[in-house]
């Protein structure tokens, strides 16, 4: 490991407000995890003047910006994902520095597009490519032309204007390698974070993620494009050792004690049995409640079983359409027959669920829509949510939308160049409508309706009185369903 000497290197990590015009938002506010994760691998490697500054803590978006400002950062390093793009140019705009970086999903993709505001970008896991870029920026000061970034995987650059694009970077196979000092430039926000009132966990909790990737190909996301096809997993032991620093810090800052984690994985359940076992063994021990995202295909009668037993309060679940669609989107096979037997079994050990659909895939009639709908009513999840999609640079059906461009009237003579509020309003917002011959506005009122029976579902309010054991998972219950009443 070389480390770093060079101090005098100001480097401000930036993220955006997560959907900062969405005044319908209930969920969560949690610490992001790609730039906690960058900034400890500076931090480890002796670089001490480093400063996240996370917009979802922020109480408007000119306070983050004046936070930044004042901070006078040499390096501004700022992720791109689609849903706050707007905010995320606007921080390039109007904040100085000498070098200005991105990362992320949507400026992986698009890295053109970024390369108009930025000097470099950096392709998927950015881990190796920055610390290469750090290791000469150490001995060269800020001075990003002092830098050959020919030499440097996993980046693109404009040179003589045009866009280079270097070879991949290797992915982090080693994940117990990574960093875990970025906890301490988070700390100030520690006290804050808060979890959506459906996961039934206590608000004195953290956001981990305990692997990466995903051995699934979903149509409409950028999993695999930013990490691979397939798991790499952390050690239980390496998680508990996370674990042990963010109590240290709670401690520190005279916090309560960490109640309760939440993680951030494709599908928590995807590791073999014995060593899930482990991980959730350490978390029964210390006493933790735990959530996470999970596959139906994964979560075996066993699996549940121990789960339950070792403090897993809720899971949510990927359905995303009606059973005939599924195979379609990347699913696989997946029937209704066999998510009612999962969701019956997590009911019968305690665990309340929760799962995701989607209306407005480009090849969607109206009739799946409606089907998709009623699946989301009569299937026996506990919490489903439903959401107009949103499609995302590096996705497949990112490619579909370009090819059938000429399918679609708000892209047939005039492309996409970026995510344009005005020119794009409504959910998504700052994107075209998904379907080519649906409109938002349709959409909107599809999903309006389908939250209005669902949670006025007779069956649905009965299982939950039914599920519910304790007072404090009945004022969950009780404000959960409040939280999804107010999305129709």
């Amino acid at each position: 490991m070389i480390i770093m000497k060079n101090n005098t290197l100001k480097t401000a990590f930036v993220t955006a407000p997560y959907r900062s015009f969405d005044r319908f938002r209930k969920g969560g506010k949690h610490i992001t995890n790609g730039i906690r994760i960058l900034g400890g691998e500076l931090l480890e490697r002796g670089l001490s003047d480093v400063k996240i500054f996370d917009g979802a803590f922020y109480k408007s978006f000119e306070e983050l910006v004046k936070a930044v400002i004042d901070y006078s950062p040499d390096v501004l390093a700022v992720p791109g994902y689609t849903d706050s793009m707007p905010e995320t140019e606007q921080i390039f705009d109007n904040i100085e520095a000498k070098i200005k970086i991105t990362g992320g999903p949507y400026s992986s993709a698009r890295a053109q597009e970024l390369l108009q505001r930025c000097d470099v970008v950096f392709i998927g896991e950015a881990e190796t490519s920055l610390k290469k870029i750090y290791e000469i920026l150490n001995d060269k000061g800020a001075d990003i032309s002092k830098v050959p970034l020919f030499d440097i995987p996993g980046i693109a650059f404009s040179y003589n204007e045009e866009v280079v694009f270097t070879e991949p970077a290797p992915l982090v196979e080693d994940l117990d390698s990574i960093s875990l000092q970025g906890w301490h430039l988070v700390k100030d926000y520690i006290g804050e974070i808060k979890i959506a009132n459906y996961r039934h966990l206590h608000q004195e909790f953290a956001n981990i993620m305990s692997s990466r990737g995903c051995n699934k190909s979903c149509i409409f996301c950028s999993s695999n494009f930013m990490h691979g096809k397939g798991y790499r997993f952390r050690s239980p032991e390496n998680v508990e050792e996370e674990i042990e620093i963010i109590e240290y810090i709670r401690k520190e800052k005279g916090l309560p004690p960490l109640k309760s984690i939440k993680f951030d994985d494709d599908d928590i359940f995807a590791r073999d049995l014995k060593d899930l076992e482990k991980l959730f063994g350490i978390l029964a021990k210390r006493g933790l409640t735990y959530t996470g995202f999970a596959s139906i295909k994964a979560a075996s009668e066993d699996v549940i079983k121990l789960a339950s037993e070792t403090g897993m309060k809720s899971v949510f679940f990927g359905i995303e359409t009606h059973e005939d669609r599924r195979k379609y989107i990347g699913k696989g096979k997946l029937t209704d027959d066999e998510i009612i037997e999962t969701l019956e079994e997590c009911r019968k050990n305690g665990i309340f669920t929760s799962a995701g659909y989607i209306i407005g895939f480009p090849t969607d009639t109206r009739e799946d829509i409606e089907k998709t709908i009623d699946s989301m009513v009569y299937l026996p999840v506990d919490y489903p949510s439903l959401n107009i999609l949103t499609i995302h640079p590096g996705t497949y059906l990112w490619r579909y939308q370009e090819q059938h461009a000429d399918e679609h009237p708000e892209l047939r003579n005039n492309p996409f160049t970026y995510v344009d509020r005005k020119r794009f309003p409504g959910e998504p917002d700052g994107l075209p409508s998904p379907h080519p011959k649906i409109t938002k506005k349709e959409l909107a009122n599809l999903k309006s309706i389908a939250y209005q029976r669902a949670y006025t579902d007779e069956n649905r309010i009965f299982r939950l009185m039914k599920s519910v054991k304790t007072p404090f998972d009945a004022t969950r219950a009780y404000e959960a369903i409040y939280d999804f009443r107010m999305r129709e």
